[in-house]
């Protein structure tokens, strides 16, 4: 990772940790989203019971 200038940033292992678990919940959040954006679809539509 650069900085303008070209000096490096040096990230600890912690901080990478960090980010990387940011990463995995920022992903599971907009899978969620996108799961009740189809659930609230689905139950949008009309009920067809067949029995």
């Amino acid at each position: 990772m650069q900085q303008s200038g070209g000096s490096e940033t040096e990230v600890t292992w912690e901080d990478q940790q960090n980010i990387n678990k940011f990463g995995r919940l920022n992903n599971r959040f907009h899978e969620l989203e996108d799961e009740i954006k189809m659930a609230k679809k689905n139950a949008a539509l009309p009920f067809k019971f067949d029995g």
